[in-house]
């Protein structure tokens, strides 16, 4: 088999979730996104021309699912703190994408995040497969690194 090259493209099924209220592995991850928003600005005595310029920049909602899990304890507990709104209840969820060979190539947090919302699966005695839980966060922003240097790219 032909040796990877940096340029090649990852996997997209090799990831891990890494947060200090969410234990055990994930099948699936949505909504990994940040915007910049758009400005039209007009100077001066121009009457045909706009400028774009940079707006503000927007977190999103990150999805996650995975098989419902014995340990539920430390989502519980951050959940409770984040509808009571009266502990510190934001996180950095960090989404680590890896290669083939197990090795990080991109750490992806998402800054200041926090649960919006917990949903299982419908249950049936009838079926047998497994019950799944979607677990929906908000963040501020996301920072992105490339794991081998550490080296972060935008202004955050």
């Amino acid at each position: 088999m032909p040796e990877a090259r940096a340029i090649d493209p990852v996997s997209k099924f090799r990831f891990e979730v890494v947060s200090p209220s969410l234990k055990g592995g994930f099948s699936k991850v949505t909504g990994i996104k940040e915007e910049i928003a758009v400005e039209d600005k007009r100077y001066g005595t121009e009457p045909f021309y706009t400028r774009k310029m940079k707006g503000e920049v927007k977190g999103g909602q990150l999805t996650l699912e995975r098989g419902v899990v014995k340990d539920f304890d430390l989502f519980r507990r951050w959940y409770a703190r984040a509808r009571a709104g009266t502990q510190a209840y934001r996180e950095i969820v960090e989404i680590q994408v890896k290669d083939e060979e197990d090795n990080i190539v991109r750490r992806l947090k998402a800054i200041e995040a926090w649960p919006i919302s917990y949903e299982i699966s419908d249950l049936d005695a009838k079926a047998s497969d497994v019950a799944v839980e979607t677990i929906t966060l908000v963040f501020d922003w996301i920072k992105f690194s490339l794991a081998t240097t550490g080296a972060s790219g935008g202004a955050h």
